[in-house]
């Protein structure tokens, strides 16, 4: 799903983000988590795959993959790439 937002008081207007939106759930908690882990060398992407340490998966899989393994703690995630202008 694709969101413009026109109008904020906080933040300049017509700003856009990607979601994923499910019928049964809503919004998806772990929607970005996948790019910004990739974009910050957390997982690495070859093909259909990702890999995170020794452990393979689909990005479907992603979700399950944070909530069984320390991924989110990882040092990286400690400066997101939207402070050091990697955007």
């Amino acid at each position: 799903m694709h969101l413009e937002c026109t109008k904020n008081s906080v933040v300049p207007p017509f700003g856009v983000c990607d979601l994923d939106l499910y019928f049964s759930t809503g919004i998806s908690p772990y929607s970005g988590l996948l790019a910004m882990a990739r974009d910050l060398g957390v997982v690495e992407q070859r093909g259909a795959y990702h890999y995170y340490d020794t452990k393979s998966f689909q990005s479907g899989e992603f979700e399950e993959l944070c909530k069984t393994t320390d991924l989110l703690k990882d040092s990286k995630f400690e400066n997101p790439y939207f402070k050091t202008g990697k955007i």
